[in-house]
């Protein structure tokens, strides 16, 4: 897993207007750009939160991602808990 990879994606695909675009259009031509597992790459573009929650995305990264693909606040958290319970975790 390349953690430092999917964070530096999230981060430029949500900080700068024109990449996002670009992501937006076409996610698996722009996610080839990044050194990514098969894993991280389809999180990334079905902007899977839950998975991306459970490889240790940071928060705010992950925020910024859910906004960018207007998940809804309660959509967000129940995705955050649907991968705690398939991790077998406490929510």
């Amino acid at each position: 897993m390349s953690l430092y990879q999917v964070q530096k994606f999230i981060f430029e695909a949500t900080g700068d207007r024109r990449l996002g675009d670009l992501f937006d259009r076409d996610p698996e031509s722009f996610l080839a750009g990044y050194d990514l597992t098969a894993r991280e790459k389809a999180a990334l573009a079905h902007l899977d939160v839950g998975t991306l929650y459970l490889m240790g995305v940071h928060p705010h990264l992950l925020l910024a991602l859910a906004a960018k693909g207007k998940i809804h606040w309660p959509d967000y958290i129940a995705a955050l808990r649907r991968a705690d319970e398939a991790a077998g975790q406490e929510v």
